[in-house]
């Protein structure tokens, strides 16, 4: 499909390959994954992409953001999967996101949930 949205989804581990997996079924050409051990950078990964959806700990959401600034379009949608509190500055990561870029839409998933259940 010339027009299927794209995702990159930032963070391979249970939580980022269960939702990953998720978005695939239906977008099966539509979504990356990447990891920090990725051999591709990631600011080459989130070309062109309609979502970005971080599945990192808390402890990388800052790292991430960091590595990101400049490197997205503003029609970019920012989904967080994260969960817990930035321990310096008491935020959550969609505040996190959304300060970092003020100009994309950010979206939070979230609830009580396991990687196994939503399988």
């Amino acid at each position: 499909m010339a027009n299927q949205k794209k995702m990159t989804v930032i963070g391979a581990g249970v939580w980022g390959t269960a939702l990953g997996s998720l978005v695939e079924r239906n977008y099966p050409d539509g979504v990356t994954l990447w990891s920090r051990r990725s051999e591709t950078a990631l600011v080459d990964v989130v070309q062109d992409v309609e979502f970005v959806l971080s599945a990192v700990s808390m402890k990388g959401v800052l790292p991430t953001i960091e590595k990101l600034k400049g490197h997205l379009s503003n029609k970019t949608i920012l989904i967080t999967a994260t969960k817990g509190l930035d321990p310096d500055t008491m935020r959550t990561p969609s505040q996190l996101w959304q300060e970092a870029f003020p100009d994309n839409p950010v979206v939070v998933l979230s609830g009580p949930n396991l990687s196994k259940e939503i399988m």
